[in-house]
């Protein structure tokens, strides 16, 4: 396997492919012994042979990237597409699957959006076959803005009709229905070109959001609950005890804070990174970012 070279691309297999083979052929063995078909497993190399983890740092997007992604300049639909992602940390899939009554103005003091499926309605991607676990995601001031002129203006501009809460927040120029994995990632690609900014991945959003959230002092643990689905769900999204946490998480993410270490939030009350003395509004947006 280690001198076989793949077909399609002409190069060495790599460490995770081989994993997957020779994962597969063990399986085969192990069921052949319980079957009583064999009594031997040759599946036995020694410890180190194959590299059955293949760990891939992704690096998150700079703020500048971010504001490229999300600036004025792009089409509409791809403005949103990015927003979605980077200020809310939501997969690609989750992102495609939203529809505009699964966005809430009401709870304070953030709005929140709702995240029960992914494309096309279809069940989370979850660790917990039994459950979705669906979950609420805070929306955050800047994309609360864009989420409004959209609702407002950008939909209507783009689909020729204005939006009911049915519709797909986006949803394929042609079909109306949902993006597909393919055409969702087609739109990614067309925005980094447009932006001029070098494609880190997509799931690297999700990565982008998680690290501004915690540069600005927000607990390991919150920012888990609203990017993540697989350990439980929220019983009452608007509770006092529940809901209140999540916002002032996301309202840590400030994509303009030059700040490039995650901040350990301290005992004693300080000023958030990024923010400077002397404002009523500053001293107001350090005090949700601060652990008392």
């Amino acid at each position: 396997l280690k001198k076989a070279v793949g077909k399609k691309t002409a190069n060495p297999l790599s460490g995770k492919s081989i994993s997957h083979i020779y994962g597969a052929v063990r399986t085969m063995f192990r069921d052949a012994r319980i079957a009583e078909l064999t009594t031997a497993d040759p599946c036995a190399l020694p410890p180190g042979t194959i590299s059955r983890k293949v760990k891939t740092k992704r690096v998150p997007y700079s703020a500048a990237d971010v504001r490229a992604l999300t600036s004025e300049a792009l089409p509409p639909e791809e403005r949103v597409f990015n927003a979605l992602a980077f200020f809310t940390g939501c997969r690609e899939g989750e992102i495609c699957g939203r529809r505009f009554w699964n966005w809430d103005r009401n709870p304070a003091p953030l709005g929140s959006l709702l995240v029960d499926t992914q494309y096309n309605d279809q069940p989370l991607k979850t660790d917990d076959a039994a459950a979705d676990h669906p979950r609420f995601v805070p929306v955050h001031p800047e994309l609360a803005a864009i989420l409004e002129w959209w609702w407002a203006e950008g939909f209507e501009l783009v689909h020729c009709r204005p939006p009911t809460k049915l519709d797909f927040i986006l949803p394929h120029r042609k079909t109306l229905e949902s993006h597909t994995k393919s055409s969702a990632y087609k739109m990614w690609r067309r925005s980094l070109l447009g932006a001029g900014v070098e494609n880190r991945s997509l799931h690297s959003t999700r990565g982008t959001f998680i690290s501004l959230c915690r540069r600005g002092g927000a607990q390991k643990d919150v920012v888990e609950k609203i990017t993540h689905n697989a350990t439980g769900d929220i019983v009452d999204a608007y509770t006092t005890w529940d809901w209140a946490p999540l916002c002032k998480a996301v309202l840590c993410l400030n994509v303009d804070a030059n700040v490039d270490k995650i901040v350990k939030p301290s005992r004693k009350e300080v000023e958030a990174p990024g923010i400077e003395p002397g404002s009523e509004n500053n001293a107001l947006h350090a005090s949700t970012c601060v652990s008392e």
